[in-house]
C-alpha cells in the first residue's frame, strides 16, 4: 500500500462537492495490462511419498526443523509453522520428563527402562494408529491417503488437508494412483461423463478427509492408549525381558568374579567409611562422646546390615564408648531431666505437693551445683564426672536441698530429711569413659574393617538378589513362571478352567489328575512334557551356575566370595582386637581354623542338599554335607549362604517333584508291575497305595511328610514307599530315563541332547534318594499319632528355625499348589489381554467400517453434472 502526501490544493474527501473517478478494473493502478488468459506459476511445493527411505528421510530432517523452531521461538523470530510444531516438542520434552520421574521411583532396572519404552511407544502409536485405521483403508476405499503430507515452496512439510479452506490440488499431477484425480474419481464412483469433474472430485475429497480428521480426533484418545499397552506388553515379555535377562546375568556373573577377587584380597578395598567415623571421634578426644553420637556411629557402621551381625557390632561399641570402667560419670542435659523424673517418684508421703516443694531442687539449681563441681562443663554437650566429683556433686545438691527444708515448718523434720535420702539416692548417671587416642584409632580401624566388608557385600547383594530373589524379574522368579507355564500349556488346560483351578482346590486337583492320567497314556506326548520341563530346569542352572560359557560355576564362585568375605573380616577384627562380639556374629567359629574358601565338591553337596542312605555305605557323604551346611551356625555368613541355598533348592525341588509326580503316574498305570515288591501281591491293596501316593506327591504339605500321611500300620507305609520311591537302579525307572536321557527317546531332539548334558538324571535321583531318606527311615513309630522323625535326621534338618523351610526344600511346593498359582497367573493375564485387545479391535474395527459411509455422493447431484444437461450448458 502506498501513503501519499497530503495535497493542500486538493478537496478534502469529506468535502461534499468531491467525487471519486471511477476506472474499470482492467485500468487500475498495479494491474498486468494483458488480454490473454494468465495462468497461475507451477507450484514449487511437492507431495510426500509414502515409503521407507522417505520417512526415514523426513524422520531426521523433522528433528532438525523441531531444534530450528524451538531456537528461533527463543529468539522471537519463529513463523506460525514453527510456533505449531513446538507443541509436539512440548509433548515429548514432558512425556520424558513423566517418564524419568517415574523411573526414579523405581530401583528395578526392566521397570526403568519400560517407562521410557513406554512413551516411545505412545508417541509411535499416536503416529501409526491413523495410518493404520483410517488412512490405509480410507485409500483402499476412496482411492487416496487423506494423510498426505507435502513440502510447500519454503521447505515446510504440512499436511495436505490440514486446513479444509486451503487444499493444494495442484500439486496431484497424476504421477501416482493416489496422485491423479481421474483415478480417484474413478474410485469414488464418479462418472468421468460430467462437465467440471475435477472440481466435484475435489470437493469430495475434502469432504472425506474432513470426516476422517474428525474420526481421528474421536477415536485417537481410545486408541492410543490401547495400542500402546498391547505393543508394551509384547515386547516387555517377549524381547525387553529376554534380553535385559540375558544381559542382567553375564553382567552379575562378571561382578561375582570381581567380588571373589575382592574377597580374597579385601584389604586393597578402598572404603570411605572410617573417614566419617573419624570426622565424629575428633571432635571428642579425652572427652566423653554423648550417647546420640554413639548411636550415630553405629548407625553409620550398621547402614545395611543384617540385625545379627548389627546387634553384635553395637554391643562391642557401646562396650567400648559407653559401659567404661574408670568410674567416670556422663551427664549431659537428657541425663539431668532423667535425674529430676527419678527423683520425683522417688518421693513419699500423703501431701506430695507439699512435699515436693520442699525437696524437690530446680533445674537451675541442679546446673549451679554442677557448675561449682565443674566450673568448664557444658551441659548442652557433655560433662564427665570422676568418682570425687560425682559424690562432691551429690553433696552440693545435699546442702541445696537441706537449705530447702530448713524453711520448711509445716511438715515434720524427720519425714523431710528421709525423703531427701531418698532422693539423693535416686541419682544414678551411666558410667563412661574419655575417648582417649588409641581407642580412637581402633574404632576408626574398625569402621575401616567394616566399610571394607560392606562395600564388597553391596556387589554381592547385586549378584545373589537378580540371581536368587523370588522378585519380578529374576533367574528364580523367571524360570518359576516358564515352568508353571509350560506345565499349564502341556497339560491342555482350557482358559474356561484357569479361573475355577486358581479359585477351587477340590476342582484343581480333579482336573490334574485326569490330565496327567490322559498324559500318561500317551507315551510320545509324555517323553515330549517331561523334556519341556526338564530342559527349563537345565537352562535354570545353565542361567545361575554360569551365567556366560567361559565361567565353571558363578553359584560356586558366589559362595566362595561370601566364605572369603566374612572370614577374612573376622581375621582382621582379630588382630585388632575388643571386637569379639562382631567376630561371633560374622563366624561363630575359632578364627583360627578358618579356612580360606569353600572347596567345589562342598559348595555342591550344599546345592544339591545330597544325602546318602545314614544307615549305609554313604555315612561318609552325609557327615561332610553335615559339616559343611552347620559350621558356623547361627552366624551371618551361615545364614547368607543359607538363604541362598534354600531359596535355589526350594525352586530346584519343587520341579523334581512335579516331575516326579508324573513318573510316579505313568509307572503306576498297571498295578501288575508292582508286583515284584515285597507285600504287593494284591491288585485291591496296590491301587489303594497308588491313591494314596498319587494324593501325597500331587498335593501334599510338609506336615503330611512328616506324619507319614497319617498311616499307623508300618508295613502299609513300608509299602507305600516302595512305589513312591522305587530303587533307582530299578527297571521300574526306566520310564524317568526315557524321559531325561536315552538316546532312543532323544535322538534328533536338541532339547534331548542338552538334557543329556545336564546330567538331569542323576540329579533327579539323587532328589528321589534324598526324599526317600527323610521321609522313609526304619527309627520311626508309626503306631503313635504323632510320629518323629529318626534322631539323625532330625538333626540334620530341625536346626533352629529352618525346621519347616529345611523340609519344604526337601519335597519342594505340590504340583497342585503351582498349578493354581499358575492358572491364577495366567487366567489374569489372558483376561487382561482378551479385555484390551476386544475393544482395540472394535476401534479398530468401527474406524475401518466407517470408510464405507463417508463420501456418499446423491445421484441427483450427479445427474445435474451430466454432459448435455441444460444447467450444464
Amino acid at each position: 500500500m502506498t501513503i501519499h502526501p497530503i495535497q493542500l490544493n486538493r478537496e478534502s474527501y469529506d468535502s461534499p462537492n468531491f467525487k471519486q473517478e471511477k476506472k474499470s478494473y482492467r485500468d487500475a493502478d498495479g494491474v498486468v495490462k494483458t488480454r490473454k488468459k494468465v495462468k497461475p506459476l507451477p507450484p514449487k511445493g511437492h507431495l510426500v511419498d509414502d515409503d521407507a527411505k522417505t520417512s526415514v528421510k523426513y524422520f531426521f530432517k523433522d528433528i532438525g526443523y523441531d531444534i530450528k523452531s524451538v531456537k528461533d521461538g527463543i529468539k522471537g523470530e519463529a513463523n506460525d509453522h514453527q510456533l505449531g510444531r513446538l507443541n509436539d516438542v512440548g509433548l515429548k520434552l514432558g512425556g520424558i520428563g513423566i517418564a524419568a520421574y517415574l523411573a526414579s521411583r523405581t530401583a528395578d532396572p526392566k521397570t526403568r527402562l519400560m517407562e521410557y519404552i513406554g512413551l516411545a511407544t505412545f508417541l509411535t502409536a499416536m503416529s501409526i494408529y491413523p495410518k493404520l485405521a483410517i488412512n490405509a483403508p480410507s485409500k483402499m476405499v476412496h482411492g487416496f491417503d487423506t494423510g498426505k503430507e507435502y513440502i510447500d515452496d519454503q521447505g515446510r512439510k504440512k499436511s495436505v488437508f490440514q486446513d479444509s479452506n486451503y487444499i493444494p490440488y495442484d500439486m496431484y499431477k497424476g504421477e501416482n494412483p493416489d496422485e491423479n484425480l481421474d483415478l480417484i474419481g474413478d474410485k469414488m464412483g464418479i462418472p468421468r461423463d460430467i462437465h467440471n469433474r475435477h472440481d466435484l472430485i475435489k470437493a469430495q475429497m475434502r469432504k472425506v478427509a474432513t470426516q476422517n480428521n474428525t474420526l481421528w480426533m474421536l477415536t485417537a484418545g481410545f486408541a492410543t492408549p490401547l495400542m500402546t499397552a498391547l505393543i508394551c506388553n509384547g515386547l516387555e515379555n517377549y524381547v525387553i525381558a529376554p534380553t535385559m535377562e540375558a544381559t542382567r546375568n553375564n553382567n552379575a556373573s562378571r561382578m561375582i568374579k570381581h567380588a571373589l577377587e575382592q574377597s580374597a584380597n579385601i584389604e586393597k578395598v578402598d572404603s570411605s567409611l572410617n573417614k566419617e567415623v573419624e570426622k565424629i571421634l575428633s571432635r571428642y578426644t579425652d572427652k566423653i562422646i554423648p550417647k546420640n553420637e554413639v548411636e550415630n556411629i553405629i548407625n553409620i557402621i550398621t547402614e545395611r546390615m543384617d540385625s545379627n551381625l548389627a546387634s553384635g557390632i553395637k554391643q562391642d561399641i557401646e562396650k567400648i564408648l559407653v559401659n567404661g570402667t574408670n568410674n567416670s560419670y556422663r551427664i549431659d542435659e537428657n541425663a539431668i531431666d532423667l535425674m529430676m523424673k527419678n527423683g520425683k517418684r522417688s518421693l513419699q508421703g500423703r501431701n506430695l505437693n507439699k512435699i515436693e516443694a520442699a525437696i524437690l531442687p530446680t533445674k537451675e539449681e541442679i546446673l549451679t551445683a554442677l557448675k561449682n563441681v565443674k566450673a568448664d562443663g557444658d551441659i548442652k554437650s557433655v560433662i564427665q564426672l570422676n568418682e570425687t566429683e560425682y559424690l562432691n556433686f551429690k553433696k552440693q545438691l545435699d546442702e541445696i536441698i537441706s537449705a530447702k527444708i530448713s524453711k520448711t515448718n509445716d511438715i515434720p523434720l524427720q519425714f523431710l530429711n528421709g525423703n531427701k535420702a531418698n532422693y539423693i539416692n535416686s541419682i544414678d548417671f551411666d558410667k563412661a569413659s574419655a575417648l582417649t587416642k588409641e581407642t580412637s584409632e581402633k574404632l576408626i580401624n574398625f569402621a575401616k574393617i567394616m566399610g571394607d566388608f560392606k562395600d564388597v557385600q553391596h556387589n554381592i547383594d547385586k549378584c545373589k538378589s537378580f540371581k536368587f530373589e523370588h522378585a519380578p524379574d529374576t533367574i528364580l522368579a523367571r524360570y518359576y513362571d516358564k515352568f508353571q507355564k509350560t506345565l499349564i500349556k502341556e497339560l491342555n488346560i482350557s482358559s474356561k478352567d484357569l479361573q475355577k483351578i486358581a479359585e477351587d482346590k477340590d476342582f484343581a486337583r480333579k482336573i490334574f489328575n485326569e490330565k496327567v492320567t490322559k498324559l500318561c497314556q500317551d507315551s510320545k506326548k509324555y517323553t515330549k512334557v517331561f523334556e519341556e520341563l526338564g530342559g527349563i530346569l537345565t537352562d535354570m542352572d545353565k542361567a545361575l551356575h554360569k551365567g556366560t560359557a567361559s565361567e565353571k560355576s558363578n553359584i560356586a564362585d558366589l559362595i566362595s566370595s561370601i566364605d572369603n568375605l566374612y572370614n577374612n573380616t573376622a581375621k582382621r577384627l582379630a588382630k585388632e582386637g575388643e571386637f569379639s562380639e562382631t567376630i561371633k556374629r560374622l563366624v561363630n567359629e575359632d578364627v583360627s581354623t578358618l579356612s580360606t574358601t569353600l572347596k567345589n565338591n562342598s559348595i555342591e553337596a550344599l546345592l544339591e542338599g545330597f544325602i546318602q542312605n545314614p544307615h549305609a555305605d554313604g555315612i561318609k557323604d552325609a557327615e561332610s554335607y553335615l559339616l559343611h551346611n552347620l559350621n558356623g551356625k547361627g552366624s551371618s555368613k551361615n545364614l547368607e549362604i543359607s538363604r541362598i541355598i534354600s531359596r535355589y533348592q526350594g525352586e530346584q525341588n519343587s520341579f523334581y517333584r512335579t516331575m516326579h509326580t508324573l513318573d510316579f503316574y505313568k509307572r503306576t498305570m498297571n498295578p501288575e508291575s508292582l508286583f515284584v515288591y515285597p507285600n504287593l501281591k494284591n491288585p485291591e491293596y496296590i491301587n489303594e497305595l497308588v491313591g494314596i501316593g498319587k494324593t501325597a506327591l500331587s498335593e501334599g504339605n510338609i506336615n503330611d511328610y512328616i506324619l507319614k500321611f497319617n498311616m499307623a500300620n508300618s508295613m502299609n507305609y513300608r509299602d507305600l514307599g516302595y512305589i513312591m520311591y522305587p530303587d533307582v537302579a530299578g527297571e521300574y525307572w526306566s520310564t524317568a530315563q526315557k524321559g531325561l536321557v536315552t538316546e532312543e527317546a532323544t535322538a534328533g531332539l536338541t532339547q534331548g541332547k542338552k538334557l543329556k548334558n545336564s546330567n538331569l538324571l542323576e540329579r533327579f535321583q539323587k532328589y528321589i534318594t534324598r526324599t526317600r531318606n527323610i521321609v522313609m527311615n526304619d527309627k520311626t513309630d508309626f503306631t503313635k499319632p504323632n510320629h518323629i522323625l529318626n534322631p539323625y535326621i532330625n538333626k540334620q534338618y530341625n536346626q533352629s528355625a529352618r525346621t519347616n523351610e529345611a523340609v519344604f526344600n526337601l519335597v519342594g511346593q505340590s504340583p497342585i499348589d503351582m498349578l493354581q498359582k499358575g492358572a491364577s497367573s495366567k487366567f489374569t493375564a489372558n483376561k487382561w489381554l482378551k479385555t484390551v485387545g476386544i475393544m482395540t479391535a472394535g476401534i479398530f474395527g468401527i474406524t475401518m467400517l466407517a470408510q464405507f459411509t463417508f463420501g456418499k455422493i446423491k445421484s441427483n447431484h450427479i445427474s445435474q453434472k451430466k454432459v448435455g444437461h441444460d444447467d450444464n450448458k
